[in-house]
């Protein structure tokens, strides 16, 4: 029996075996993404406005990013908000409630990508300066969540 070859992208992993091909063009493509972006930024803007945007504190930062580049969803929009330590468990919990689809809703109220219970969380989109009739935008829904989990932890989506 001859050397294993690792698979190429044409060829398919066996079962069971990672394709670390594919997660390395993946993560290839977020890191251009980014190069493009900042590049993008940067050169589309004055060197008046490099300079404001440098004096604005880390939060206020976030804000014109998240205005520029709205997150494309539930996932991104968490990694915007959470700390990295529960992107992880927040990616399972999201694809439990939601499906990872920011305009799930039920008729006991739970709405969006991490079904925040509108009847009687509602306060909390107005705490993070959202409106609660934006449950259905990802950055909105997971800062809502975000204000919830810093006050009673991971208990709200406990089974």
């Amino acid at each position: 029996m001859g050397v294993r070859q690792p698979p190429t992208t044409k060829q398919r992993p066996l079962r069971g075996e990672p394709n670390r091909y594919t997660k390395s063009e993946e993560h290839m493509k977020k890191i251009a993404i980014i190069i493009a972006s900042i590049v993008t930024f940067a050169t589309s803007c004055t060197p008046e406005e490099i300079e404001l945007f440098k004096t604005l504190n880390p939060q206020q930062q976030q804000d014109v990013i998240n205005y520029l580049w709205p997150p494309t969803g539930c996932v991104d929009a968490m990694k915007r908000v959470w700390p990295e330590s529960e992107w992880a468990w927040g990616e399972r919990i999201m694809w439990r409630e939601s499906n990872h689809q920011p305009t799930a809703y039920n008729r006991s109220g739970a709405s969006g990508c991490w079904q925040v219970m509108l009847p009687l969380h509602s306060r909390r989109f107005t705490a993070v300066g959202c409106s609660p009739s934006q449950w259905s935008d990802p950055l909105c829904n997971n800062k809502a969540a975000y204000h919830l989990f810093l006050e009673a932890g991971r208990s709200p989506w406990n089974l």
